[in-house]
């Protein structure tokens, strides 16, 4: 069964992707701007977008919209939006109120599975695919209160989402619940990332809502197929919150367990989502490093480590940094460099600077959603007079072609063809060879071997640093050709996994 083709999958779920900041380039989404009461999107509040809350509310409308036309060949889902009425059937204000000026709420209008499978991709899409329906759901992003309700009182025919603006900090709450749910929880069986995101929930409702023929038709052996295709990997891990090893992710990205079928009444849940370091647990050592890493990412850690001896270097906080740099590049998994179609305009503006700084929002828009157009704007011929070293991408198709791969995301055709001559391999001929495992490790070790001489600091032997933090400063601009990238964000996440490692 090849009807899984990847590039059928790939187009059938794109979105805009959520912004906590809600720059979105059409903030009523082409809803219908109409009056209190009419069930039409309503501008007023404060600021006029009712603080804010209005466009973070109807980007949900809006996938909420295209997923029911798609899926279910239903248009109109949002029922609801600012009405008259204050209080809500438990006799709290509402968010639909038109008095509560910093508060915006749409109802999505499905039922039964449908309303399921609504409220599954939303919740995939928002990165919380924890959240079922049976209980109130409540999380804090970037300073407003997002609060979902499906199958709780009186919400059995439509989905509630409210946005209200609020001062807290980002946390997560699932209120009280008296239908029956799950109390425990378990990870994804499987061995592989194939195998897991083929028992991911998520995925067999996606796949029985958006794929033809649906679950039951869908094989291991289609999704093993699926994910030979270029990228294919990286598009799931984005498009489903996973990580490499195909485990569910919050959006700061903490493992999720799965609720498992064993039914129990629970009176009250709550839990606190954030992003916190973990000491490192001992008895997750792998041979060369203490870790909170296991699994394929432990094992590619000691390959990392044993070619960093084999070519020389020696020296543990030289280690450590190249380490962090590369587990904030790739998470310890060599991939393709994701596409930007979900990323803002002002980050990519902030990450590639002049390469795209002649280019309208509009402009903007349109080549990043085609990953060929984007990366040949940023890698490709027209990023030359930029760059102000040769690229060896002068052809059109070059920029993708020789986009980021590997650990460290080694880039154009001139980085491509020195690492073929370090590793053996023809990497130009073959660029998805860089994924090798093997391959990668020995690109990304004498990558760094090069430039820690010549781009991370002053002195030509990278086994003379005397601290972690100046090795790890040094990695990360050595990665990034001698400059610190995107301020002091990359170097604090390199420092973030720095403190999940410790050699033995």
């Amino acid at each position: 069964m090849r009807l899984l083709d990847f590039n059928s999958w790939s187009s059938l779920n794109e979105a805009v992707a959520f912004d906590p900041a809600a720059k979105y380039p059409d903030q009523t989404f082409g809803f219908t701007i109409g009056t209190v009461d009419s069930g039409k999107a309503v501008t007023g509040g404060n600021g006029g977008n009712w603080g804010g809350s209005m466009p973070r509310a109807l980007w949900f409308a809006s996938l909420a919209n295209d997923f029911m036309s798609k899926t279910y060949k239903k248009s109109n889902t949002v029922s609801s939006q600012k009405r008259s009425k204050k209080l809500t059937a438990s006799g709290n204000t509402s968010d639909h109120y038109e008095g509560n000026q910093d508060a915006y709420a749409v109802d999505l209008a499905c039922a039964g599975a449908e309303g399921d499978a609504l409220l599954a991709h939303l919740m995939q899409a928002f990165g919380h695919p924890e959240y079922k329906g049976g209980s109130w759901f409540s999380v804090v992003k970037g300073g407003y209160r997002y609060q979902v309700g499906w199958k709780v009182k009186n919400h059995y025919d439509h989905i509630h989402v409210g946005v209200k603006k609020s001062d807290s900090s980002d946390t997560t709450t699932t209120a009280t619940s008296t239908t029956p749910v799950s109390s425990a929880t378990t990870a994804i069986a499987g061995n592989t990332f194939a195998e897991k995101l083929f028992n991911n929930p998520m995925f067999k409702q996606w796949s029985v809502t958006m794929m033809p023929g649906g679950a039951s038709g869908i094989q291991l052996k289609d999704v093993e197929y699926a994910l030979a295709r270029p990228g294919a990997k990286s598009w799931f891990m984005h498009s489903f919150n996973l990580d490499s090893e195909g485990n569910l992710m919050d959006t700061q990205g903490n493992k999720v367990e799965l609720q498992s079928d064993a039914a129990t009444t629970t009176t009250a849940a709550a839990s606190t989502t954030a992003s916190t370091t973990t000491a490192v647990d001992p008895s997750l050592a792998t041979k060369n490093i203490k870790s909170n890493y296991s699994g394929e990412k432990a094992k590619n850690i000691d390959l990392l480590i044993d070619e960093m001896k084999a070519q020389g270097i020696t020296n543990k906080y030289a280690q450590i940094g190249i380490l962090s740099t590369i587990g904030k590049e790739s998470g310890f998994v060599p991939q393709n460099e994701i596409g930007y179609s979900k990323t803002s305009n002002d980050r990519i503006r902030k990450i590639f600077g002049k390469r795209v700084k002649g280019l309208t929002d509009e402009q903007l828009n349109s080549i990043k959603a085609d990953d060929s157009k984007f990366f040949d704007q940023v890698y490709g011929p027209p990023a030359k007079a930029f760059l102000g070293f040769n690229t060896g991408n002068d052809a059109v198709g070059d920029g993708y072609k020789y986009r980021g791969r590997g650990f460290n995301g080694i880039t154009f055709k001139t980085g491509y063809e020195k690492y073929s001559k370090e590793t053996g391999m023809d990497l130009v001929s073959n660029p998805d060879l860089l994924n090798d495992i093997t391959v990668a490790a020995k690109a990304a070790i004498a990558f760094f071997k090069n430039n820690l001489k010549t781009m991370g600091h002053d002195v030509s032997d990278p086994n003379v640093f005397t601290s972690k933090d100046a090795a790890i400063t040094a990695a990360v601009k050595a990665n990034h050709g001698g400059v610190m990238p995107g301020g002091v964000d990359a170097l604090a996440k390199a420092k973030e996994v720095s403190a999940n490692l410790d050699l033995v």
